[in-house]
């Protein structure tokens, strides 16, 4: 007899608690959606969105040096032949300052992005494929 009441207690314990708890979630769900409390990502969640943009750019960068072939007229060159973090004038693929303004308009054009001559990052930006794929990510219209 004792079982029983024992379980029977215990049972009426659980449903006078259930009205708070289930007030308590409904509330915390009305503030967030009231709020718009925004979290931070999980670890794994930024890390997918870090591998998401490293796509992204490596997608762009392909896309890029595909453009330098095009505009330039460089012949016997893939886009794949050119790395990423190689300079892209002197060393590298030995463009010059004409090559760059002829670049800064193909871009301007097809993304939107202007960079302009005067401009003190401009050697940073055109210091190789990654940086002009990175600059054009960051600063592109959509």
């Amino acid at each position: 007899m004792q079982v029983t009441n024992s379980v029977a207690s215990t049972q009426a314990r659980k449903a006078r608690r259930r009205p708070a708890i289930s007030l308590y979630y409904s509330t915390l769900k009305t503030a967030s959606a009231e709020h718009q409390i925004h979290t931070v990502p999980t670890r794994h969640e930024a890390m997918a969105n870090d591998r998401y943009r490293r796509i992204q750019v490596q997608g762009l960068e392909h896309e890029v040096a595909q453009m330098i072939i095009d505009v330039l007229n460089l012949e016997g060159i893939e886009a794949k032949d050119i790395e990423a973090e190689a300079p892209l004038f002197n060393d590298g693929l030995g463009l010059d300052s004409i090559d760059a303004l002829e670049l800064a308009l193909a871009i301007s054009q097809r993304y939107g992005v202007q960079i302009m001559a005067d401009d003190e990052d401009t050697i940073k930006i055109f210091s190789s494929l990654r940086a002009l794929s990175q600059h054009i990510e960051a600063n592109r219209s959509q």
